[in-house]
């Protein structure tokens, strides 16, 4: 079995107040999965948090995820998740991306304390 395991991807993130910051978050996420992920040959990727920058992510910051994640889907490589502290809702309702993207079919996401213990793991999506 073959994975590769990412973290604190932080997609959306500007740095020094640089307009291209974001792309470039982009574009070093897209190439580690087409470089470790898809060329390599994983049997899955392990997202560990922090996924996006910020709990309120931009539509271009959206596209960026949904664009990189389509292409592992399409390749066959499932993205197991979990939620990082930048990526947890807002609310008390059951809303984030992560949640959407999950249920959208684009990644699994991980959860904790639904309703059970909180150590009990279960995927959604």
């Amino acid at each position: 079995m073959k994975f590769l395991h990412i973290a604190d991807v932080h997609l959306g993130c500007t740095r020094y107040q640089l307009p291209e910051s974001p792309r470039d978050f982009f574009e070093a996420w897209i190439d580690v999965l087409q470089r470790y992920g898809i060329d390599e040959k994983v049997d899955f990727v392990i997202m560990c948090g922090d996924f996006f920058h910020k709990r309120s992510v931009p539509p271009e910051t959206m596209n960026y995820a949904v664009q990189g994640l389509t292409m592992m889907r399409e390749a066959g490589i499932p993205v197991v998740t979990i939620e990082g502290n930048h990526d947890q809702k807002h609310t008390d309702n059951d809303f984030s991306w992560l949640r959407s993207l999950s249920s959208w079919g684009l990644v699994k996401l991980l959860r904790t304390g639904l309703g059970r213990r909180q150590n009990d793991l279960r995927t959604l999506g």
